[in-house]
């Protein structure tokens, strides 16, 4: 096909001066306005469909960001109230064992002190059942004074849990 404009062998549009064929609703100046306004609109759409792509397409970024932002956040949240609740546990779990083993300790303490004291009422207690003893024996017993304080002595020891047959043949003794 030959065009509007052109003419040439074998064209069907006889060539006219300008390049237009008279009455020619595609040829002339109205062609080519029309062409460029057709462009012209069909390019702005083109350029506005782009920015409404490129917008939307940065809305989704952002929004994708900002959703991503959010699950961090909370992740990060999340993870900070789990290490501060184990931080607590591990306080309270530290706190318990120090009360735990305080406890501990003063039971030890307090059972050293009842060994202790038992250990030396137990040594009191020999120690006035063998004066009690001595105090009793023959060569000693020619004192009451000496029996008599030996005795006493053996009472506030307790010998009489311990050996009651020897307190029994101390006041024997005195009374005789």
């Amino acid at each position: 096909w030959g065009s509007p404009s052109g003419g040439g062998a074998g064209d069907p549009w006889p060539p006219t001066a300008g390049g237009t064929a008279a009455g020619d609703p595609w040829s002339g100046n109205w062609t080519s306005e029309a062409s460029q306004q057709h462009h012209g609109a069909e390019a702005s759409r083109n350029r506005q469909e782009a920015q409404d792509k490129q917008m939307a397409a940065r809305y989704a970024e952002l929004e994708r960001k900002r959703v991503e932002d959010e699950e961090n956040a909370k992740r990060n949240e999340d993870m900070r109230q789990k290490k501060a609740q184990w931080a607590e546990d591990q306080r309270l779990q530290q706190q318990e064992q120090l009360v735990r083993d305080q406890e501990q300790m003063m039971r030890d303490r307090e059972q050293a002190r009842l060994d202790m004291e038992q250990e030396a009422r137990r040594r009191r207690q020999d120690d006035a059942r063998l004066t009690l003893k001595s105090a009793l024996d023959p060569s000693m017993a020619k004192d009451p004074h000496v029996v008599e304080w030996a005795l006493q002595e053996a009472k506030k020891a307790g010998v009489d849990e311990v050996d009651p047959e020897l307190m029994a043949a101390a006041e024997q003794q005195l009374g005789a």
